[in-house]
């Protein structure tokens, strides 16, 4: 029989065929840093692109007065005015009618030329600024809400490359800290893991301590450190449609004030006040923010008379759901697609 062994080192032969497999066919890189092997943009865009169609076949026609194809096209709304076809055009856009018009015009019979044909007007999209706050607490981990959220941001990165290619969409995860990620990064994203289990934690550090900060645990919800960072990426004026798209399971339970980092748990309420701080902030330079809360503990965290979803929801200017995980991409993509109907 088959030592262990063997069957170890017949299971690496196996894996090592099926990365150089995966390789040559361009599903997998290497990473020039590390050395490791991540999916090829290609592979995140097909993963992305099917777990939008996925999202759409679930949905009907007037949940969004948007479909998705297999077609080739450029996603633009369409005008009911026509122009003159123009080299690169889409053919998608042709304006039968007026095309069959112009050559009846020119010769008396409905057989068209290249200069006859006319294409509808693109109506044109406002262009708009997203950045998707990714908790990846501990807690994220639980019934698959990790697993949920990445995927309606692969979706919507999707969806914004095929129908709003003139949209910009930024992902920042964050838990005590915040990093922005890359769309290529985000299928081997994971929550931060729990590494203390004390009921009660109350950790002062200093922040401008490198040594300090490596040692810090990485997996408490510092919903100020992700909304500053949020609100300093869409800082640009290159579009006044501004938003940011918040999915979390947990209240605040970390901030920093000053040259402290403050580790709360259960949370206090400066843990409250200085994501509110974050959150006028983040509007005052217009951005709309969009929660989805993925538990209901935003509801029963009081810190005075009114609990904290009620003083976010004053200060957010946005809406706030409360989807099931597993709805939570079509939820997310439904808003986003109706925002930009009403966009200016």
């Amino acid at each position: 029989p088959e030592s262990y062994q063997e069957f170890l080192e017949r299971r690496e032969q196996i894996m090592e065929k099926l990365r150089k497999l995966m390789e040559e066919q361009g599903q997998v890189v290497q990473d020039p840093e590390t050395g490791e092997m991540k999916l090829s943009p290609a592979s995140v865009k097909r993963i992305g692109r099917r777990a939008l169609e996925e999202i759409f076949a679930a949905m009907k026609s007037d949940d969004t007065g948007a479909f998705i194809t297999n077609e080739e096209g450029d996603g633009e709304q369409l005008s009911a005015d026509s122009r003159p076809i123009e080299y690169g055009d889409s053919i998608h856009a042709l304006d039968i009618s007026a095309t069959m018009i112009n050559a009846f015009i020119r010769t008396g019979k409905a057989k068209p030329r290249y200069s006859d044909i006319e294409i509808f007007k693109p109506r044109g999209q406002a262009r708009s600024a997203t950045v998707v706050l990714l908790d990846m607490s501990g807690s994220m981990m639980r019934s698959d809400r990790f697993y949920y959220a990445k995927r309606m941001v692969l979706a919507l990165d999707a969806l914004i490359r095929e129908e709003y290619k003139e949209d910009r969409l930024t992902v920042v995860g964050f838990g005590t800290f915040a990093k922005t990620y890359s769309p290529a990064e985000i299928p081997s994203l994971q929550p931060f893991p729990v590494t203390m289990y004390d009921p009660h934690i109350r950790l002062r550090l200093d922040a401008s301590s490198e040594e300090s900060m490596a040692f810090a645990p990485q997996y408490f919800t510092n919903l100020q450190r992700g909304l500053s960072l949020g609100r300093k990426l869409l800082g640009s004026g290159e579009t006044k449609n501004k938003q940011i798209i918040l999915i979390t399971d947990g209240v605040p339970t970390a901030h920093f004030e000053e040259n402290q980092l403050h580790i709360n748990y259960p949370p206090s309420p400066a843990d409250f006040e200085f994501a509110l701080r974050e959150t006028r902030a983040a509007t005052d330079s217009g951005i709309t923010i969009n929660t989805f809360l993925l538990t209901s503990d935003w509801e029963f965290s009081y810190f005075g008379d009114e609990s904290f979803i009620q003083q976010f929801a004053k200060h957010s200017q946005g809406r706030i759901f409360y989807p099931h995980p597993s709805q939570m991409d079509r939820m997310v993509l439904v808003d986003f697609i109706q925002n930009k109907k009403t966009m200016i």
